[in-house]
């Protein structure tokens, strides 16, 4: 009827072109002896259109299918982990961009300044796109290896194993960064063996020589060696043992002694 009532019910049918059809499905029979697909969420079906397979063929192809899809999020999750991290530490590169842009407009050395953030900004994209690729692959590691425990666990213990070290290492380098100082200390073999030590409000002078003078001159007798002449230099050894270095006065001459105070 071209008229329709309130309660009428509307029926559309629609028929297939296709006239072969291969299914695996799970069926039940009821009493007249007819077979009924289960419609349930865990129980899936398989299904080729406009063929007909056996049910090896079509359980292969169904594994194959499964086999490429998992090789493509295996490859895909990593790169989408990557951008997403990648997406939120780029806020960091706009604000570098922003206050570059900002210090372009100050006069005569706003070129020169914006030429510096734009080198700071170009190091911060690499610095980030090198962080947000370490943190996605080990959290790419970490999800697969919790996927395989249950599934396939002598491979995804290891993975496990693998990256909470990765993580425990990662956690203990920046703890142990944490308090290290920032400037490195030269060691103390190159310091110099003349440095002038501050004590108080003095300074002593050290001297690298291991002959010092004594608190008092000591005074001694010097007989002028042959050869040697008024002016001439003579290395005697003085009474305490030291080894000094005199001059030869005026009026004294080869075999006579001179006093000496060193």
């Amino acid at each position: 009827s071209d008229h329709t009532e309130p309660g009428s019910i509307r029926v559309c049918f629609k028929r297939l072109a296709s006239t072969q059809l291969s299914i695996i499905a799970k069926v039940d029979k009821d009493a007249n002896g007819n077979f009924q697909l289960v419609d349930s969420p865990d129980v899936g079906m398989l299904t080729k259109v406009d063929a007909i397979v056996s049910a090896d063929d079509l359980l292969q192809a169904a594994k194959d299918s499964a086999k490429f899809w998992r090789k493509i999020f295996r490859y895909v999750l990593p790169l989408v982990m990557w951008l997403g991290i990648y997406c939120c530490l780029s806020p960091l590169v706009w604000v570098i961009d922003k206050f570059g842009d900002a210090l372009e407009t100050i006069p005569c050395f706003g070129g020169f300044l914006g030429g510096m953030v734009e080198m700071v900004e170009t190091l911060a994209e690499c610095a980030i796109c090198i962080v947000s690729c370490c943190g996605a692959l080990s959290c790419s590691l970490l999800v697969a290896s919790l996927a395989w425990v249950w599934f396939r666990p002598q491979v995804g213990i290891p993975l496990l194993i693998c990256s909470l070290a990765l993580f425990a290492g990662l956690v203990y380098f920046a703890m142990s960064r944490k308090g290290a100082e920032k400037v490195r200390k030269r060691p103390s073999s190159r310091r110099s063996a003349r440095q002038v030590p501050i004590d108080g409000g003095g300074v002593e002078m050290r001297s690298s020589s291991s002959n010092q003078m004594p608190a008092t001159p000591v005074q001694f007798a010097v007989v002028c060696p042959d050869g040697v002449y008024p002016g001439g230099l003579v290395q005697v050894q003085a009474p305490d043992g030291r080894m000094v270095q005199v001059q030869v006065p005026e009026g004294v001459e080869p075999g006579q002694q001179f006093a000496v105070s060193a």
